[in-house]
């Protein structure tokens, strides 16, 4: 009974016998209702069917739960048909929208490295996916209502629907409740805003199909007579049936698609199921099965030619990343900081109308706060302030400078891949191979001149990089607000380490599946005459471009141009730097009109882009999304001082560095002391709920640790002990 917590009220008239005899009772109904619990426990057993009343209880609370999360499972499910038609819509585009260029597949270092499957091999992808993925899945889901639960850890099909149905239809639901405490009879409501990431994706680039059905078919003999134009020995495959518009909404065939690739819905599905199967039913064995089936399975599906290495890749970090990210901040049961567990299902659903008792608080003086902020932005440091502003510098970079050169060198590292995709370019890609993708934007925009083509650079750098490096290269400048001080180490390891891993996932994007640059000096030019003379047939046509200079293997160390590259496309590095430098203001300089206007700069830019011709949308629209979710699952998982639970404030520099900032603490109590004599001044009092008037005085003096509250006969023993119990 000593671990449990007892909170006794203090009752008038009386004495310390009846209160400890209370307590006394207390703590045996506690240890009894402990034991009681432990021996139900003890019964539960695995695979144990529910008898009829427990089955019905059973129905019972899912169909309350059904109730209350409706509103977010349909749209879920519907979601899954609206998947479908833009799936017939992408492989309309295929047939109706692409010349015969167009779709000749992409380079790829997937199909490098695997020989084509043949035919009647092409589908074991699938046959993994239903039968070791989808079925063990199924199975553990449809189990629910047959076996009885855990009574710890109860499982319930509507909250596992929930998950799983929310994260395959991308959808991110904010819920209006700030803590895990519902109120009685408080409905739990929700908004859900539906983001089809992969729809957008597909929909926005064509990238041509490469499986057998979907990509041109050769008149061998034809190429034969015609090794360097393939595109006049093209015949139609017969397999490629496009559906018309009126098959839209009725020809669901989810497996014989063309062009909805980027990403894999083969690997959303699988991965979503496995990590939907590691939440609930955390089996190592079970889980680390179902991993390789999926390592199996990826490599299955670029070998049958269903998809590009670039799209089953993005597939494996996209997912995990939307997963975890819905883990960390969406605030409903399901959330990684929640367990489910009967306690909670109350909380989040009022199913139980039990009464709660509510958290009592304590009310201070509002003058006792308003005091506290005597803290003035832009004051210059002095020299004695500055010295101890770069001794501490110093000390953190001693602390986090293995984190910091990777990181650096990094940068580096990416300019020898976006060399190393130009090259692929020039030596590796055929001239159909080289023609532009279609892209729903190059269609609504017009291609920008050349004049106008810098000015998404102009933004990138007058915009976003200049305002975020004019803030960070002031923290040496102004002191900081004592109680959140900035120090340019920290800000440097959370946006360089953000950046090293957005940009890993870049360089293998880019260089497993090389798309066709579409920038003025990246792609073939033409012969208009030739074209006039054959209008079919533009390869014919094809000209030297005088831009198009890729590097030769020794120039990849040392040519770093990284405005003028081709090929490393997805995605958008424009894109990358300029979200993570606005990502980076709105953590540590959080002034919604300045991360406003960065954010409109950063709209601007993603159009500038497209309309110059330097990526395709599908490059930005995907870096739109990807930055910020790796950022966040950054900031929710990677356990250091830029942590979303921690603020960084001279206590959390001591705990996470063993750095005593004295600087700032010094600061801090020179403010404290100005408050101090402002509330002598004032005479402002603070009433505490004994009824008696303290002066702030000692409540400002307390905050520094500068006197016992509880000790102070000043205050009397009853004040004391309400702070401390109140753990203020």
């Amino acid at each position: 009974a000593r671990k449990h917590t007892l909170t006794v009220r203090r009752l008038p008239a009386v004495g310390e016998e009846a209160l400890f005899l209370i307590s006394l009772i207390e703590c045996i109904l506690v240890a009894s209702t402990r034991l009681c619990t432990m021996s139900w426990l003890k019964e539960y057993k695995h695979f144990q069917l529910r008898g009829r009343e427990n089955f019905s209880k059973y129905v019972r609370i899912e169909l309350k739960l059904l109730a209350a999360e409706w509103k977010v499972i349909l749209p879920c499910v519907v979601m899954q048909y609206v998947h479908g038609i833009f799936h017939n819509w992408a492989y309309y585009i295929q047939g109706h929208k692409l010349s015969v260029e167009q779709r000749f597949p992409l380079y790829d270092l997937g199909f490098e490295l695997m020989p084509e499957l043949s035919e009647k091999n092409a589908h074991w992808s699938e046959y993994l996916v239903f039968g070791a993925v989808f079925a063990p899945a199924i199975a553990l889901v449809v189990s629910i209502p047959l076996f009885r639960q855990n009574p710890r850890k109860p499982r319930y099909m509507v909250i596992i629907l929930k998950r799983v149905l929310l994260h395959l239809s991308i959808a991110l639901v904010s819920a209006p409740m700030t803590s895990h405490v519902v109120k009685e009879r408080s409905p739990y409501t929700s908004s859900y805003i539906h983001q089809a990431f992969r729809i957008i994706s597909f929909m926005v680039t064509a990238l041509p199909g490469p499986a057998r059905h979907c990509r041109p078919v050769l008149n061998q003999e034809c190429v034969a007579n015609n090794p360097g134009n393939p595109t006049l020995c093209v015949v139609p495959n017969p397999y490629f049936k496009p559906p018309t518009k009126s098959e839209f909404f009725t020809n669901m065939d989810a497996l014989n698609g063309c062009g909805d690739l980027m990403f894999s819905s083969h690997t959303i599905y699988t991965l979503s199921f496995i990590l939907t199967v590691s939440k609930y039913w955390p089996h190592k064995w079970l889980v680390g099965i179902m991993v390789c089936v999926q390592i199996a399975i990826a490599f299955l599906i670029v070998a049958a030619r269903k998809h590009y290495s670039l799209d089953v890749f993005s597939a494996l970090y996209i997912v995990p990343l939307l997963w975890f990210t819905q883990e960390a901040y969406l605030k409903d049961i399901n959330n990684k900081d929640v367990e489910i567990t009967p306690g909670t299902i109350k909380q989040f659903y009022a199913i139980d109308e039990s009464e709660y008792e509510e958290l009592q608080s304590a009310i201070y003086g509002e003058a006792v706060e308003d005091n506290i902020e005597k803290y003035k932005h832009f004051q210059l440091r002095d020299k004695e302030n500055f010295l101890r502003y770069v001794r501490i510098e110093l000390q953190l970079l001693m602390a986090e400078w293995k984190v910091l050169l990777p990181c650096t060198i990094f940068q580096y590292v990416h300019g020898i891949f976006h060399n190393w995709a130009y090259y692929i370019q020039g030596h590796m890609l055929s001239i159909e191979q080289r023609f532009p993708l279609y892209d729903l934007g190059f269609k609504l925009m017009p291609e920008l001149k050349e004049k106008d083509s810098h000015w998404s650079e102009y933004l990138v750098f007058g915009g976003v990089f200049a305002p975020a490096i004019l803030l960070v290269l002031s923290i040496p400048v102004f002191r900081q607000n004592p109680r959140k001080p900035r120090f340019m180490v920290i800000i440097l390891k959370r946006v360089l380490l953000h950046l090293s891993i957005a940009l890993s996932f870049r360089i293998i994007s880019f260089m497993v599946t090389a798309l066709p640059g579409p920038a003025r000096h990246c792609r073939p030019m033409f012969d208009e005459k030739c074209l006039a003379d054959n209008p079919g047939n533009p390869t014919l046509c094809v000209v030297p471009n005088p831009y198009f200079k890729p590097p030769t293997k020794s120039e990849f160390f040392t040519n770093m141009d990284a405005l003028n590259g081709c090929g490393d496309l997805m995605f958008s590095s424009h894109t990358i730097y300029t979200l993570s430098f606005i990502l980076t203001v709105s953590k540590y300089w959080p002034h919604k009109w300045l991360v406003g206007i960065m954010v409109c700069v950063q709209i601007a830019i993603a159009f500038l882009i497209v309309a110059a011709r330097k990526h395709y949308s599908l490059d930005v629209f995907s870096a739109l999304y990807i930055v910020p979710l790796l950022w966040f699952t950054q900031e929710a998982y990677l356990k250091d001082i830029n942590n979303k639970d921690v603020e960084i404030t001279p206590e959390a520099i001591r705990e996470y560095y063993g750095i005593d900032v004295a600087e700032e603490i010094e600061l801090q109590s020179t403010m404290y002391a100005e408050v101090v004599e402002n509330s002598l001044e004032s005479g402002v009092r603070v009433q505490t709920p004994g009824g008696k008037a303290v002066w702030s005085v000692y409540l400002v003096l307390w905050r520094t640790d500068e006197l016992d509250i509880g000790n102070d006969e000043a205050l009397g023993g009853d004040v004391g002990n309400h702070y401390r119990r109140m753990d203020h």
